[in-house]
């Protein structure tokens, strides 16, 4: 991680009851029963079982499904666009081993711990993976509705996310993580059956299926399909792009896509991969979702 990520954040957790079922409990009621190499308590565990998963900012969500489009969601203005919580492997207090991306920086990696203060009162400590400078973090979170919500507020920029989780455990794609914000971006403007009604590729049948997981058929030899999500720099590209790859995970073509109502349009796209800004050339398939 290039600098570390400063937050403080509530979450809203789901136990399958309403409000008038179940009174709002805090962070702090759980936390105040942790003791120090204590990962097996009920109330450690009940706590990973919230923040487990992969989170994505409401606003970009929002987004993306109302313009169709990722870098036209980037457009909206976001701080940290997804947070991974990993629970798979813990360690003195409660550690949990994360990745998030924040709007300015590629994919990061760092550790939260939770702890309490001298005082008693709960925080969190970000350790980044290579320098292990730490910042002491509260948190509070509410279990309320039917639904997942996350709030972060980042310190360091004065801003505040929700988040909402779109997954527990990730899809993986050659045995790698999908990332929260790749699944939501495939299964809000990828995931279908579609019906090709315009161009002939030597390897594309008339049916092509996307599927959230990333996976596509239809296109012979190519098995995979990747969105590209991060358009929270300078160097990204100026209109949306996908990429099919093989199982062996080398890259065939990409494309530039607009996805407008329920059809998805690829175009050629020049120095998709050389040196350069990218240039969308002309239209090579016109896909028209049938289920």
């Amino acid at each position: 991680m290039r600098s570390p990520v400063i937050f403080a954040l509530v979450a809203l957790a789901l136990l399958g009851q309403s409000c008038s079922e179940k009174k709002p409990e805090t962070l702090k009621v759980l936390v105040d029963s942790f003791k120090t190499n204590q990962t097996d308590s009920a109330e450690v565990k009940r706590l990973l079982q919230i923040v487990e998963g992969g989170w994505v900012d409401t606003v970009l969500a929002g987004a993306i499904e109302r313009k169709k489009s990722v870098r036209a969601g980037y457009s909206e203005g976001l701080n940290e666009a997804e947070f991974y919580f990993d629970i798979s492997s813990l360690s003195g207090d409660t550690l949990i081993n994360s990745r998030g991306r924040s709007f300015y920086h590629e994919s990061e990696r760092f550790d939260i711990i939770f702890r309490k203060n001298l005082e008693g009162k709960p925080f969190m400590e970000i350790y980044d993976g290579r320098n292990f400078a730490s910042v002491k973090i509260m948190l509070n979170y509410i279990f309320t509705g039917n639904d997942t919500l996350l709030s972060i507020f980042n310190s360091r920029l004065g801003a505040q996310g929700v988040y909402k989780r779109v997954f527990r455990k990730p899809p993986s794609r050659n045995e790698v993580d999908i990332t929260a914000l790749e699944y939501l971006v495939n299964k809000t403007l990828f995931e279908g059956v579609y019906k090709l009604t315009t161009g002939k590729y030597s390897q594309a049948s008339d049916t092509v299926s996307f599927a959230a997981d990333g996976t596509v058929k239809g296109f012979q030899g190519l098995t995979w399909y990747r969105v590209e999500t991060d358009f929270g720099h300078g160097n990204a590209p100026p209109f949306d792009m996908v990429m099919l790859s093989n199982e062996e995970g080398m890259p065939f073509p990409t494309f530039a896509f607009e996805r407008k109502g329920n059809v998805l349009f690829l175009y050629a796209v020049k120095n998709a991969s050389g040196e350069g800004m990218p240039s969308r050339e002309k239209l090579v398939y016109r896909l028209e979702r049938i289920k």
